[in-house]
């Protein structure tokens, strides 16, 4: 068994897309009006539109997504360019995402 993706639903579409693409600068390889699909491979990050009358059950802030990058300085520093500051938790930097979903950013290996 392996992961093969993610799927983070989104009330605030425009907004979380944007977060997402700029956290990570994965190329879309799908989109349509309810959901978007970023990544190189497997595995993979789906943003799904809600809609005003959808319910979620807790309605928010229920994941924390952890990224391994290859330098965590450099990412912090590439995020900061791009308007997203990040938290050093230790060797870990932290962030939100717009709905308050935590991403931690932690070194491979």
């Amino acid at each position: 068994m392996r992961l093969s993706n993610v799927v983070i639903a989104a009330r605030n579409f425009e907004a979380m897309s944007e977060f997402y693409r700029t956290l990570t600068d994965w190329p879309t390889f799908f989109e349509n009006d309810k959901c978007i699909f970023l990544g190189r491979g497997k595995p993979y990050l789906v943003l799904h539109r809600l809609g005003p009358e959808t319910e979620v059950d807790p309605p928010e802030r229920t994941l924390c997504l952890d990224l391994e990058v290859l330098d965590v300085d450099v990412e912090v520093e590439r995020l900061a360019r791009s308007g997203l500051a990040c938290e050093m938790r230790g060797e870990v930097a932290v962030l939100r995402d717009p709905v308050g979903n935590l991403i931690e950013l932690v070194a491979a290996g």
